[in-house]
């Protein structure tokens, strides 16, 4: 192991050259100063792994060294062992305030000055290596944000391009049965890569505390049936039926995120609720806030993984009712479009009908108007 570098400071020779030479007897490299100033003035251009600091010297004394110090470094990045005459409670209490990691008074005994040493060295080893962990999982973690980031936005162009080509082909294929079919499962499949390419880029964005907002009045009937709209298809290839009961209602919101919230909702309805049966999505106005409530016909969450619902690859043991794609990340990203509106996103135990997602928006008249960041 490689030797520490130690700083001794102490305006006294005999005690400066003495603890040079245990220092050196336990195998480190000392550096010798006699003044508090030439000390700070040695931290400006060397890194040491542990101060040994007097406090009775001229000029700066101990404690306004210490006070300098810990403006630069704190407890782990420099640990110092005060040894001083001064042997008052209330010295040793005010060393220890003032940054010290250690107190000895003097003279030091050989065998407790040795383990105290090797006891500080120790800690700041720990330190020193799980900074190091720290900082390579970051760097490992910034590089798959940035591969993450790189890959998103170059898929995401050839697949609306695919998306594009293949609903071009809807009409000259219309009267090939066969063809109809394969081109139908090819624009699903694009469709959830696309999804999943969306869904990986706001997961970065949330992580980042990035996921920023408009607020502008929002007609909800309005967007709930635009969604409607973006659906259609969806939902008529698995024969579900879309009943909606949204009153005309205005309230705060982000016109892009309030239509993605309700567009992953009710994605996820058609996904979960058995063929040939319903999705409702219904509205109503509490005091300040405006719910809507998008229910399937499905099989509903069990209530042991209710925990699970709006947490990042939350899969539980529901499962699409045909063979439909899941991120697990949609209910996660509500839930942060949600917040970033100033609204809530929920499910409601108590339906026993399906499941029963809740989004609530605040009502135009209740909001501020300044627009927040998630």
């Amino acid at each position: 192991m490689q030797p520490a570098r130690i700083l001794v400071v102490d305006d006294n020779l005999t005690n400066a050259t003495m603890y040079g030479h245990m220092v050196e007897a336990m195998g480190h490299a000392p550096t010798i100063t006699y003044r508090g100033e030439q000390a700070l003035d040695y931290l400006e251009r060397q890194t040491f792994d542990l101060m040994l600091l007097d406090i009775m010297m001229p000029g700066m004394n101990g404690f306004e060294v210490l006070e300098v110090l810990r403006e630069r470094l704190n407890l782990q990045e420099l640990p110092v062992i005060v040894l001083s005459a001064l042997d008052a409670p209330e010295d040793v209490a005010r060393g220890l305030a003032a940054g010290a990691n250690d107190y000895m008074t003097k003279p030091a005994n050989l065998k407790v000055f040795t383990r105290r040493v090797q006891t500080q060295l120790k800690l700041k080893r720990m330190n020193d290596d799980h900074a190091m962990m720290l900082a390579a999982v970051q760097e490992a973690n910034d590089f798959k944000d940035t591969l993450m980031r790189i890959a998103s936005h170059d898929l995401r162009n050839p697949v609306q391009s695919i998306s594009l080509i293949l609903n071009l082909l809807k009409e000259p294929l219309k009267d090939d049965a066969d063809s109809m079919e394969m081109l139908t499962m090819a624009t699903r499949l694009a469709h959830n890569m696309e999804t999943m390419i969306t869904d990986f880029l706001d997961l970065e964005l949330a992580e980042d505390g990035k996921l920023t907002v408009n607020m502008e009045p929002i007609n909800v009937q309005d967007a709930v049936n635009d969604v409607f709209v973006e659906q259609y298809h969806a939902a008529q290839e698995k024969g579900v039926t879309v009943h909606i009961d949204v009153p005309d209602v205005t309230v705060s919101a982000d016109k892009a995120r309030i239509r993605q919230v309700l567009n992953n909702l009710v994605s996820n309805a058609i996904k979960y609720t058995p063929p040939n049966t319903e999705v409702h999505i219904d509205g109503e106005a509490t005091d300040t806030m405006f719910e809507v409530h998008v229910r399937d016909c499905g099989a509903g969450i069990a209530p042991h993984e209710v925990d699970k619902l709006f947490t990042p690859f939350g899969k539980l043991s529901t499962r699409p009712t045909a063979g439909e794609s899941s991120t697990g990340l949609g209910l996660w990203i509500v839930k942060s479009l949600m917040e970033a509106q100033n609204g809530a996103a929920y499910y409601n135990t108590g339906y026993t009908g399906g499941a029963d997602f809740i989004v609530a928006f605040l009502l135009a008249n209740s909001a501020t108007q300044s627009a927040p960041v998630a």
